[in-house]
């Protein structure tokens, strides 16, 4: 065989061919950093002023003090009011006293604390004496002294919730007649409205 001879000229460039299909979406770069923070917009103007509310209920105690100061050795009879015959504070309009026949009265429902004393000296052949609230709606609340024991200072206390309007007074329920102490002060009673209804 004989040599290979030499290259012809190159011919013509072909057409350029189809685009081919879009290739898949690169992975997604770091996020750059956080921008600096604006300035702060100025503050807005104060709106108008609310209207003032009613006010609120006053908490100041209202009640009654009276004393028997006229009756040193007297005697108070069984099932007899003991009559007050001395004002020392008397600030609520709600709690009325008839000095004429012991009885009280309170003409605002509300709960009512009642405290009070008596001083004693003997109650016939009773071994003890018996002092205590009665009221308008048949409610009684009594205290007693120790037997044999008629000569003393006797105390009692109530709480009463009154509906309505009442009446009540501090009875002697002793069963017999029963003398007051000698002294400047023969009972002591006092009534405090803790709150209306």
């Amino acid at each position: 065989m004989g040599a290979t001879g030499p290259t012809g000229p190159a011919g013509a460039t072909g057409p350029a061919g189809e685009t081919g299909a879009t290739g898949p979406v690169g992975a997604t770069g770091p996020a750059g950093a956080t921008g600096p923070t604006g300035e702060t917009g100025a503050t807005g103007a104060t709106g108008p002023a609310g209207e003032t509310g009613p006010a609120g209920p006053g908490n100041a105690l209202s009640g009654l003090q009276v004393q028997l100061q006229g009756s040193s050795g007297g005697i108070v009879g069984d099932g007899d009011n003991v009559v007050f015959d001395t004002v020392i504070h008397a600030p609520s309009p709600n709690i009325t006293y008839n000095s004429g026949t012991g009885v009280f009265g309170v003409t605002e429902p509300g709960v009512y604390y009642m405290s009070w004393w008596v001083n004693t000296n003997g109650a016939e052949d009773n071994e003890t004496v018996t002092f205590g609230i009665e009221t308008s709606t048949a409610v009684s609340i009594m205290s007693s002294s120790p037997a044999p024991m008629v000569t003393l200072q006797l105390h009692g206390s109530a709480l009463l919730t009154a509906a309505a309007p009442l009446s009540f007074s501090l009875v002697n329920d002793s069963g017999a007649d029963v003398n007051y102490g000698v002294s400047g002060v023969q009972a002591n009673l006092t009534v405090v409205q803790i709150v209306t209804l």
